[in-house]
């Protein structure tokens, strides 16, 4: 994969691909230390802590692969875009889950539990998220708005990328109708965007011979070329 220089719309895709990346890596660190902890205290973990690992590493798998789509080398634009804005949408839903009993929650106010690695729970058969949020403590609070921020950061990253996708795949049809417009080569890249065709695609144009006088009766003319306004003006001008 060769990195080319496809303007601000190739910028804004490489910036947010990175951010996404760094900012999943995260996500999954702490959803799995959630689901260590409720798992130490032999409890069943809450469906919203699964569905977040899960879209998380597939996000973060896709984020890893697609990073070769800059260049539309291995994966179109339209494909990428699409992806893209199909991780959207779980990510918004997973975000609106995880902030619902965080925005009423001030996580000063929790107190400081004594193990940090189990939960201060009786055994039960499932804890619920809500229940989950209350009873965690200060720092597993700390962790899980650190989670709700890095969720809504990525629903902006995954959307700037898809936009950033759709319209590096635009400006390449342009560019390619523009080439083949004035008659380039598709091969060597669009010229809009900083690549034009090299010096074996360049076809030169034929010197014309030089005008050789030809003695007939007394006339000196060129010799005749069909619809040339030289050729007129010579013969006007000796007739």
């Amino acid at each position: 994969m060769t990195f080319r220089d496809h303007g601000y719309y190739g910028y804004a895709y490489l910036g947010a691909r990175a951010a996404s990346i760094v900012s999943l890596v995260p996500v999954v660190g702490l959803v799995g230390n959630f689901l260590s902890m409720i798992a130490k205290s032999k409890h069943t973990a809450p469906g919203e802590f699964i569905v977040t690992l899960v879209m998380t590493c597939i996000a973060l798998l896709w984020s890893l692969v697609s990073v070769t789509a800059y260049d539309d080398t291995h994966i179109p634009y339209l494909v990428t875009a699409a992806v893209d804005f199909l991780l959207l949408v779980p990510f918004i839903v997973i975000a609106v889950i995880l902030g619902q009993p965080l925005s009423s929650t001030t996580c000063s106010a929790l107190p400081k539990p004594n193990r940090l690695s189990s939960l201060p729970i009786p055994e039960a058969h499932r804890v619920g998220y809500p229940t989950f949020v209350a009873a965690a403590g200060r720092p597993a609070c700390y962790e899980l708005m650190a989670a709700w921020g890095l969720a809504i950061a990525l629903c902006v990253l995954f959307t700037i990328s898809a936009v950033a996708a759709t319209f590096l795949f635009v400006g390449k049809r342009r560019a390619e109708a523009a080439e083949r417009k004035l008659g380039g080569s598709s091969r060597g890249g669009s010229w809009p965007l900083g690549y034009g065709p090299d010096e074996s695609q360049i076809e030169m144009v034929p010197t014309p011979p030089e005008a050789t006088f030809q003695r007939g009766d007394g006339d000196f003319r060129p010799p005749s070329r069909a619809g040339s306004s030289y050729a007129k003006r010579f013969d006007e001008r000796f007739d």
